[in-house]
């Protein structure tokens, strides 16, 4: 009887032991998951914004929103909605890492731990057929997990944190302990010091930066500010024409004419010099082009750039950043 008992004893031990194994396995896979990740070209389906990052005792926080669109361009699309949001920090000085056929592997971050919430304020901006509130996150990590003194990390957004084919690349990152919004390698201190634009400079926020095209865009409130150095290249007739094309989810609040043509993007391209105020004001060094950003529609994607001779000299697609506060 008492060998019947260790026996089975030893079986349920077993069992025991296989199943806290399965789970132990299951978490790890789970986990390898979450962090391993191929980088997708962002070809601005998602809608998304790292609203602010600080700290909360040994935490850093990042608080915003995420989406996908259901309707792109007026066309209606089917998206999933059963994965959960999962939040990526990458290391962009880390050594790519290859396999034994020179192919490189699928790169591996931090994942952050994240909230979901509700964002009705985000849902009344980008009013439409379609309800985008569910789409509120606070995602978080210990402050010891990352170098905020010299470190260089990518955000990256997972529609789906355990689906290791699609990571989006935000184009936002924590530089040095900072939040920013361009690639840290593109950053360029501008000489603006006792000029009129250095509290855009200072104040605002660079949503684009092109150092091979001599073209730095800032944000201040709800305006664009093109800066641009002596390297950059104008028509000699005072033509150079700077393209702003907006994408927006309220088709029907764009202008007539653009309704009327079939378009579901709205064009706003200028010659440089027709709003130029590098005249009225002292800009230093510097040309400077502004333009409003439309308040009549909501805005989903900013392309700007110069076309000539049927090709693109320069291009640049970016997101103003949002402010529903």
């Amino acid at each position: 009887m008492k060998k019947k008992v260790i026996r089975l004893s030893v079986k349920i031990a077993l069992i025991i032991a296989v199943l806290i194994g399965f789970v132990i396995i299951n978490e790890l896979i789970y986990e390898n998951k979450k962090m391993t990740f191929k980088t997708i070209v962002d070809d601005y389906k998602y809608i998304y914004q790292i609203e602010d990052m600080y700290f909360d005792e040994e935490n850093i926080v990042l608080k915003g929103f995420f989406f996908e669109l259901q309707n792109y361009r007026n066309q209606d699309r089917e998206i999933s909605l059963n994965g959960k949001l999962g939040i990526v920090l990458f290391d962009i000085n880390s050594i790519a890492q290859k396999d034994l056929d020179g192919n490189e592997k699928p790169k591996m971050g931090l994942p952050l731990n994240v909230e979901y919430g509700i964002r009705v304020d985000i849902d009344d901006y980008f009013k439409c057929e379609y309800d985008y509130s569910k789409c509120g996150f606070t995602a978080r990590t210990k402050k010891e997990n990352l170098n905020l003194e010299n470190g260089q990390y990518l955000i990256l957004f997972k529609p789906d944190e355990e689906d290791i084919r699609v990571a989006i690349n935000s184009n936002t990152y924590i530089n040095n302990g900072q939040l920013v919004y361009i690639n840290p390698k593109n950053i360029v201190e501008l000489e603006v010091e006792g000029t009129d634009i250095e509290k855009i400079v200072k104040e605002g926020i660079c949503v684009a930066s092109s150092p091979k095209d001599h073209v730095f865009i800032y944000q201040y409130g709800w305006k664009l500010y093109w800066i641009v150095d002596n390297g950059f290249v104008f028509e000699k007739d005072g033509s150079t024409c700077i393209q702003y094309h907006i994408d927006t989810t309220q088709y029907s609040n764009l202008p007539k004419n653009r309704i009327e043509k079939g378009n579901y993007w709205d064009n706003l391209g200028a010659d440089f010099e027709k709003y130029e105020i590098t005249n009225s004001i002292n800009c230093g060094k510097y040309r400077v082009y502004v333009r409003d950003i439309p308040s009549t529609y909501s805005v989903t994607r900013i392309t700007t750039g110069y076309y000539a001779d049927e090709k693109w000299k320069w291009q640049i697609f970016f997101r103003p950043i949002y402010s529903f506060k």
